[in-house]
């Protein structure tokens, strides 16, 4: 089953119920944290006064998924065929002054050169990332908002997923990253 944005936006108030009232996330480093756990930056839309996380919001949920088809070939292997199906991004965030301008962006058809998401914890007292995605010429495609939360669609040319990993003292280990654009469907992998 395709995954489609109209199904998500159907389904968006049951699956965000649950960070209506508390948007953060606890990390068991952290219980008494109610720190966003993920933000969305991009400094023609957001703003923050949160230390080191400049033109960002806090966002409750973000969704994003990629799918491979496969079939059986005549050994009864299974094999991918070709095509690859690329979800739109969907963000669910509380409303703000950037709910007007991701309407306007939507009915506009503005572009977005970049825009990234951050995922993040608490970690010997510091705020550290530990998931970055990152997406180029972005393009708002849908806007909803219900009471006062707000979910939204883009797709997106070309993309980035990293990993930063940390041991249990908070020392950074390394980095996992892909690289991909979606008209080529290359991807270049690192880590």
């Amino acid at each position: 089953m395709e995954m489609t944005t109209d199904y998500f936006f159907t389904i968006s108030r049951e699956m965000f119920e649950r960070n209506r009232e508390h948007p953060g996330q606890k990390h068991e480093a952290h219980e008494k944290s109610h720190t966003p756990q993920c933000v969305i930056q991009c400094k023609e839309l957001f703003s923050s006064n949160m230390d080191g996380f400049k033109d960002t919001s806090p966002c409750l949920e973000i969704s994003t998924s990629s799918e491979r088809k496969t079939a059986h070939n005549n050994s009864g292997q299974l094999e991918g065929d070709g095509r690859v199906s690329l979800q739109d991004v969907i963000v669910c965030m509380k409303y703000g002054s950037w709910g007007p301008k991701i309407h306007a962006a939507v009915i506009e058809g503005h572009k977005i050169a970049n825009l990234s998401i951050k995922r993040f914890i608490t970690l010997k007292k510091s705020i550290v990332v530990i998931q970055e995605m990152s997406f180029e010429n972005c393009s708002m495609k849908k806007y909803t908002q219900d009471s006062d939360l707000i979910v939204f669609a883009f797709s997106f040319a070309k993309g980035e997923d990293t990993h930063i990993h940390y041991d249990d003292k908070g020392q950074k280990q390394g980095v996992t990253s892909m690289e991909f654009d979606t008209l080529s469907l290359k991807v270049n992998s690192k880590g």
